[in-house]
């Protein structure tokens, strides 16, 4: 069997809106942040969530967005764990 692949407006509002989504997105900060400051943050965080370490292009990107996203450390790291969790590669296991 084969999975047809499909978008739908609601899977990109669920990740817009939903009260659990976002509640995973603050704890999963929570767990980055408590990573030493001095460690692969980003590395972390690609292990947790997609089981693999990040291609130099995805840390570059992870940095930028990292640094422009307005708010506190840990509300940047959350906006971030929410872009990760709301991959097709986090959500779908090929």
């Amino acid at each position: 069997p084969a999975r047809q692949t499909t978008t739908v407006p609601t899977q990109a509002l669920y990740f817009l809106n939903d009260p659990f989504f976002h509640e995973q997105s603050v704890l999963t900060a929570k767990r980055i942040r408590q990573q030493d400051p001095a460690s692969d943050r980003v590395g972390w965080v690609f292990r947790q969530l997609l089981q693999r370490e990040p291609l130099a292009k995805e840390r570059a990107i992870a940095r930028q967005f990292l640094d422009a996203y307005p708010g506190s450390e840990d509300e940047r790291w959350a906006a971030y764990a929410r872009v990760l969790m709301a991959s097709n590669e986090f959500i779908y296991v090929d």
